[in-house]
């Protein structure tokens, strides 16, 4: 279960963020083998003082950025890695968003550390 976050300025439309969505999740089905229904995801659109970042940090000019930020199982190659981050710096693309607008971070984590509801750990066996 990737639980996505897409946080954005209010100049971005709900529309492409939902595309921007839309892309991220077909990007986990395709490069990560996450389940077509397996979809959670958070959108915002904050106030510019709520965004803060370096306009040029590694030498990308950023206008208005757009933070991914994906929580999923650790285990993925570099090579899967790096073919997420342009499939979704792509989908962005696609969706009006500048790929130099778009920030991405994985955390990984593990099994134990998902809950679906309930209040149990489904993936720990015997749950």
């Amino acid at each position: 279960m990737p639980l996505v976050s897409i946080t954005a300025h209010t100049s971005q439309s709900a529309e492409a963020l939902a595309r921007l969505g839309d892309a991220v999740h077909d990007t986990l089905v395709t490069h990560c083998g996450v389940p077509a229904h397996d979809r959670f995801q958070l959108r915002r659109r904050v106030d510019q003082e709520e965004l803060v970042f370096d306009p040029s940090y590694l030498g990308i000019e950023r206008r208005d950025p757009v933070f991914v930020e994906i929580t999923l199982r650790g285990g993925r190659t570099m090579a899967i890695k790096q073919a997420l981050y342009g499939a979704i710096a792509q989908g962005a693309a696609d969706a009006g968003i500048r790929k130099e607008d778009v920030l991405i971070v994985l955390r990984e984590n593990a099994e134990p550390d998902w809950s679906f509801g309930d209040g149990i750990a489904q993936y720990i066996p015997g749950n």
